[in-house]
């Protein structure tokens, strides 16, 4: 078995379980940054020569909050974003989509954030990804 976290990278510098016995892999979305500086942060929090290039959660799109926008990907976007990943690295480098096909959260599970300045932030229900 293999244990690991995902965070993304500036969240994951500030502190991640140590040891050897866990893996600490990155996650992100398309244009967020640039995945080497992700995987560089990504090989700083694991042992030498034990960190591949791992995006645990390449989003897909982005969730929104009640009265926001949609956040749109488009796909040749984001296809364009995956073949260049997959391309890195000598081709070693790993990926998981978060999310593939959306969902709905009913009864009022979808979640929040809190802002410093603008409040409470719930989510829609939905990961109504376009």
């Amino acid at each position: 078995a293999v244990y690991f976290t995902t965070d993304p990278p500036g969240v994951a510098a500030r502190g991640t379980l140590p040891g050897a016995e866990v893996f600490t892999a990155v996650d992100f979305g398309v244009g967020w940054f640039d995945p080497e500086w992700a995987f560089g942060v990504q090989r700083s929090l694991n042992a030498p020569g034990k960190s591949p290039p791992f995006c645990a959660e390449l989003y897909t799109g982005w969730l929104v909050h009640w009265g926001e926008r949609m956040a749109n990907t488009s796909a040749r976007a984001l296809a364009s974003f995956v073949d260049a990943l997959l391309g890195s690295h000598g081709g070693a480098t790993s990926l998981s989509l978060y999310m593939a096909h959306g969902g709905t959260n009913h009864a009022g599970w979808a979640g929040a954030n809190l802002d410093d300045a603008r409040g409470y932030l719930p989510h829609v229900t939905s990961y109504d990804y376009d």
